[in-house]
């Protein structure tokens, strides 16, 4: 089995232009929530327009989210593929079609700790 290789960067693109797509398509549980992060994310506004309020909130949904696709997808994360290829959603094929969302709700989680640390000092 060939195994391709891509840039790091490369691949951290294709899921941040899927992941704004999907939002503005309307894919993403209560999307609304997540709209100042959405704009931070699509250079509309910068990440300092984010309030600790707003990213309590959006933690605390987010946080809600994942928990249901966790439960919903018990077994997700067993089986998983013993090298990493080109698909940034590898890691995420236990979840079947919600694979996407379950990706994104994770990468929003770590990036709104980030912000949290920052807005706490």
């Amino acid at each position: 089995m060939k195994i391709k290789e891509i840039d790091p960067f490369e691949k951290q693109n294709i899921f941040h232009n899927r992941m704004i797509k999907d939002y503005k398509d309307g894919k993403i549980p209560h999307s609304s929530v997540f709209a100042s992060y959405f704009k931070w994310k699509m250079g509309e506004c910068s990440h300092s327009e984010i309030t600790r309020e707003m990213a309590l909130k959006m933690m605390n949904e987010v946080s809600t989210l994942l928990d249901e696709y966790y439960e919903k997808h018990p077994k997700a994360y067993e089986n998983m593929d013993a090298y990493i290829n080109e698909d940034p959603w590898q890691q995420y094929k236990g979840f079947g079609k919600d694979k996407y969302v379950v990706s994104y709700l994770e990468a929003v989680e770590g990036e709104l700790y980030n912000i949290i640390e920052i807005l706490n000092n």
